[in-house]
């Protein structure tokens, strides 16, 4: 067959460029380009969760009064007590004395014989107290005070002022003695609280003052 011949097609007679020219659009409609394969997706990081620290818990501080057992039974409030005399006979207050202890200051009133008189511990919010009978003021060490009065009492030999300076008890002092009745004043630093108890052989008052 000579170029340029036409090519023959059952029914029809095509051109031989033309002929090739339509297999080649024919093949490049027919190739399917490959699809790519797919990327495979990093892993999203991670986050590490931050675990917080446990609490400490918080010492236990222990209270005075577990601390030390000799700091119990103190309380601002009045305390009576004592034996009332019979007759005309009077108990004879021989000393009065202060002393200190740990956590507490000790008020002493010691008789010539027993049992311990009638008496009234009565703590107060300031440390001005009133002469008896002359009903004048005098002022005491002190930022509160304790009134200690003594019935059927007549001051035979106790000291008549103190001038201690103990962390509770910053002064005592004879307020009154009249008709037998004697009264001592005590200047207290910090809050009056009292504890206050009898003591025989020889027989004595105790008033015992917590330390602010």
């Amino acid at each position: 067959m000579r170029y340029g011949a036409a090519l023959r097609h059952p029914g029809r007679i095509l051109p031989r460029g033309l002929a090739l020219l339509v297999c080649l659009v024919a093949v490049g409609c027919s190739t399917t380009s490959p699809s790519p394969s797919p990327t495979p997706s990093s892993p999203s990081p991670t986050t590490a969760s931050s675990t917080p620290a446990p609490s400490s818990a918080s010492p236990t501080t222990p209270s005075a009064s577990s601390a030390s057992p000799s700091l119990t039974g103190f309380a601002a409030s009045v305390v009576t007590g004592g034996t009332t005399w019979p007759g005309q006979a009077q108990a004879q207050l021989v000393r009065v004395a202060v002393g200190t202890h740990d956590g507490y200051d000790r008020v002493v009133l010691e008789f010539a014989a027993g049992p311990v008189p009638a008496y009234e511990v009565v703590p107060q919010a300031h440390p001005t107290f009133r002469r008896d009978p002359s009903d004048l003021p005098v002022a005491l060490q002190g930022d509160t005070g304790v009134r200690v009065v003594v019935r059927g009492s007549v001051v035979a030999g106790a000291a008549a002022h103190l001038l201690p300076g103990c962390p509770a008890v910053r002064e005592v002092e004879l307020i009154g003695s009249f008709e037998g009745v004697v009264s001592y004043g005590v200047g207290v630093a910090g809050v009056a609280r009292v504890r206050v108890t009898t003591l025989s052989s020889p027989a004595r008052l105790v008033i015992d003052v917590l330390a602010p």
